[in-house]
This record gives structure tokens, sequence and C-alpha cells, in this order.
């Protein structure tokens, strides 16, 4: 295994308990929580310093974290990891930009004050997919190379050495490369109020509706160009 990423302590005991019982020093990602609201769905934004996942740096904690992996014989820390959501439509970076700043804060912290010197940053993945029209259209690529060079410039500021950078692009390069194709079934109509046109399928094909109310772009397969003149819910 390359590495682990470790979310809590529970976690960093773990793997060094096993990896003593094995004979190995195993490298170990420490996930972390910036304090980042990226302003997305609730139930994606993991940034979060109330967040299930990671270890909080506002609280101190994260600190305390470090400290004790450092103290594990058969962990070598080889860098941290954050998450601050998915579907984040971040156009300027500035999510990206200042969960950055937080982490490399720590890290600098970490390297100047224990002579920790954790070079990985993996800043997790999240990047919004345009599942409707109206949903605004990213450059990744572009937004890369200006992350890119914000780390660089925080890391001189910082004086720490440069962080290899990990992304994880994960839904941003494949949740458009299908569709699901529904046959349509009875129609009923509520004269004042709403239309429903039932579909053979349902939350076991895509939760996420029901889940946190995710909008969804919904073509008449079979009558693409004719006139867009009935609503109804599915």
């Amino acid at each position: 295994v390359g590495c682990f990423v470790a979310d809590g302590m529970f976690e960093l005991l773990a793997v060094n308990e096993i990896a003593k019982e094995k004979g190995k020093v195993q490298k170990v990602m420490l996930r972390l929580t910036p304090g980042i609201d990226p302003h997305t769905y609730d139930a994606v934004a993991t940034g979060k310093v109330d967040s299930k996942f990671g270890t909080a740096i506002e609280t101190g904690q994260a600190e305390e974290f470090a400290k004790a992996a450092m103290g594990c014989s058969n962990i070598t820390v080889c860098g941290y990891h954050c998450h601050v959501g998915s579907q984040v439509f971040d156009e300027d970076e500035s999510v990206y930009r200042e969960a950055s700043k937080i982490m490399l804060d720590f890290m600098a912290k970490m390297y100047h004050t224990y002579g920790l010197d954790a070079r990985m940053f993996n800043i997790g993945g999240g990047y919004g997919v345009r599942y409707t029209e109206s949903d605004p259209y990213v450059d990744i690529p572009a937004n890369i190379c200006k992350l890119s060079a914000c780390i660089k410039e925080l890391a001189e500021e910082l004086k720490i050495p440069m962080p290899y950078i990990l992304m994880e692009p994960g839904r941003s390069i494949v949740a458009d490369a299908g569709m699901t194709l529904y046959t349509a079934g009875t129609v009923k109509k509520i004269p004042g109020y709403k239309n429903y046109v039932s579909i053979d399928g349902g939350m076991t094909d895509n939760p996420r509706y029901a889940l946190y109310g995710s909008a969804y772009t919904v073509l008449l397969a079979s009558r693409m160009r004719e006139e867009k003149n009935f609503v109804c819910d599915l």
C-alpha cells in the first residue's frame, strides 16, 4: 500500500498496531478539516469544522493528531489530506485557495515547530458536474494551473519545501460519461396543482435527488425536437 489516509486517532493507532505486527513502517497521510464551507449541498460539504470526516485544525485537534502520529513507531507521516466537498463550481478558485492557505499554514507550523517534513498535499476533489443546463462551466485545467501557482507562492512565503500536490478528479471526469434512459409510463393530471409522469426508475438507480434535492436536466429522448409545453414531476 502506497499510503493510508488516517481520518482520526482511532484509525491512526489501528494502522500503527497492525504495521507493528507485520514488521512494517507504514506511510500515512493525515486527513484534516480546514473549516471551509464550499456553499454546496449540505450533504456533500465535507470541509467544515463539524464534518464527520477528518480532524479539525481550528479546534487544535489536528496538531495533537499530528504529534501523536510522529510518536507512532511504525508510521511515517508523508503528508496531509483534505476535501472541502462535492459539486463545487468554483470559477475563481477561492474555495481551493482558501483551503490551501489553511492547510499550508498548518504544514508550516508542524515543519517549523516540530520538524515534521511531510511533503505530500492532497487537496481532494469536488469539482462540479453540469447536471443541468444552468450550471456554470468550470475550466478545470486552467483552475489547476492557477491553484498550483498559488500553492507555490504560499510555500515560498511560509519557507517550507514545495509540496507534492495531489488532486482527486472523481466525478468531474466520469459523471457525464453516460446517461440514464427511462421509459415513461402513466400520466396523472391534477387540475390547478401539478402533473405527474411515472417512469421505470427511482432511488435504486439515482438516490441523489431523494437524498438532497439535486437537480437534473431531463429530456424526452423520442421527441427531442418538439416544443417543450408540459410541466410535470417525474
